[in-house]
């Protein structure tokens, strides 16, 4: 298993974008966008939605699934980087995994 596959199954509980990146609270992790963020819903349609699968696709994007069909997708594209990383996500664990 893919260490962000461990997303499957976890509610996101909160959320905030903003023009500088945005923050996802999930029920065993932390996931920070540094990248661009693209959301199929409006946020509180996605919020209390359990994540059903993970696609990461190198040098395009990185993509959450959510049981009610939402999506919400974080550039891994070259031209999008302000900085050197693009996510980093912290598990309860405190596992870390940063693109």
């Amino acid at each position: 298993m893919r260490p962000l596959e461990r997303l499957v199954g976890m509610k996101l509980l909160d959320a905030e974008v903003s023009a500088d990146g945005a923050g996802f609270q999930f029920s065993d992790c932390t996931l920070a966008a540094f990248n661009p963020v693209s959301l199929s819903k409006q946020l509180l349609e996605i919020i209390n939605s359990e994540v059903c699968a993970v696609s990461f696709q190198e040098s395009q994007r990185f993509e959450l699934r959510f049981s009610n069909g939402s999506t919400i997708s974080i550039s891994l594209l070259p031209q999008d980087y302000s900085g050197p990383e693009a996510f980093c996500a912290t598990f309860s664990d405190n596992t870390i995994v940063v693109e």
